[in-house]
């Protein structure tokens, strides 16, 4: 049965500078389909590059492995790029963020990237456990925009099975 004239739209071309503030972005694809080029380019690309929309304030990169967090260095500053995720760190800016709005003063626009570092399996002999109900994770995915955080998170499988993640 053919579409109606009436219900065809044009397709319209995405642009990453008109995202809405303290976005959230999920990136799902198979192992090496190009997450990390594209959120690479996201970050390089003008117009509306993501260094330039965070430029007064922070992109902090956690990615699965040095290998992956080396793609990030060269414009990203290394003490901000980490090679695991590091929920210290994120607990620690949360309540950096708290005790700004405390004294009054505005919070920055930040960017946290997640590039495949979630576990979906765990295991002791590698001390591993999963990240699905990490609790500064889930915060940060669900209630972020209120530090004016904004995330991306880049993962191989759903089965990650983060409880934030609704299909």
């Amino acid at each position: 049965m053919p579409l109606r004239k009436s219900k065809d739209k044009a397709v319209r071309r995405w642009k990453p500078e008109q995202l809405p503030q303290n976005f959230a972005i999920l990136l799902c694809s198979a192992r090496r389909s190009g997450k990390s080029t594209l959120l690479k380019s996201l970050c390089l690309q003008e117009p509306g590059s993501w260094l330039s929309r965070f430029s007064e304030g922070y992109i902090i990169c956690f990615c699965g492995n040095e290998h992956c967090a080396r793609e990030y260095t060269p414009f990203i500053p290394g003490k901000y790029v980490h090679s695991s995720l590091r929920l210290d760190i994120i607990e620690n800016y949360w309540n950096w963020c708290d005790k700004r709005r405390e004294q009054g003063l505005s919070v920055p626009k930040s960017l946290f990237i997640f590039d495949d570092v979630l576990v979906c399996q765990s295991s002791k002999k590698h001390g591993v456990t999963r990240t699905s109900h990490e609790y500064w994770l889930n915060r940060l995915w669900a209630e972020g925009r209120h530090q004016n955080i904004s995330c991306v998170l880049s993962v191989q499988s759903l089965s990650v099975g983060l409880p934030f993640l609704r299909c």
